[in-house]
């Protein structure tokens, strides 16, 4: 009995591992052949307008015909691109200046800054948006003694050390 389940697991593994190549395989193939698509309207529209260009009595109709077409096409070759994620640039941070906002805020606050805190006085009031405030803010305070690092349950705070 053990032996007939393991075979009917097995089978019933590679009948989805055959089923998952199949679909992969149609998706690829519906994606060439939709870029065929879409180069053969783009070479049809081009013998249309080299056409018009040899003949110089187009009708207002033709040209409107064409425009849509034209539309309908840019459309649809936009459509049919796969997304591609982006990623996001690098905001370049000028280091000295946080520095200076981060280890003055320590200095004149008497009791410990979180980080939520140090963010939002250098995103609203010095006008500094940090893509990783953690990362950040701990490469400006590892060089510093004076400052001490402690949680408060889930918060990270900072404290200066007077000296």
């Amino acid at each position: 009995m053990g032996k007939s389940l393991f075979n009917e697991r097995e089978a019933l593994r590679l009948q989805l591992e055959s089923l998952l190549k199949m679909r992969s395989e149609l998706r690829i193939e519906y994606a060439n052949r939709e870029n065929e698509l879409v180069r053969e309207v783009a070479e049809v529209i081009t013998n249309i307008r080299t056409l018009d260009k040899e003949e110089l009595h187009t009708t207002s109709r033709d040209i409107a015909v064409e425009q849509e077409m034209s539309d309908h096409t840019r459309d649809h070759i936009e459509q049919s691109k796969f997304p591609l994620k982006v990623r996001r640039e690098r905001t370049p941070i000028n280091y000295e200046e946080v520095t200076m906002v981060v280890i003055n805020l320590l200095k004149n606050s008497n009791q410990p800054v979180t980080l939520s805190e140090v963010t939002r006085t250098l995103t609203e009031v010095h006008n500094l948006t940090l893509s990783n405030p953690y990362i950040t803010i701990k490469k400006v305070l590892e060089s510093f003694s004076n400052v001490e690092e402690s949680k408060k349950g889930r918060q990270l705070c900072f404290f200066w050390k007077q000296s």
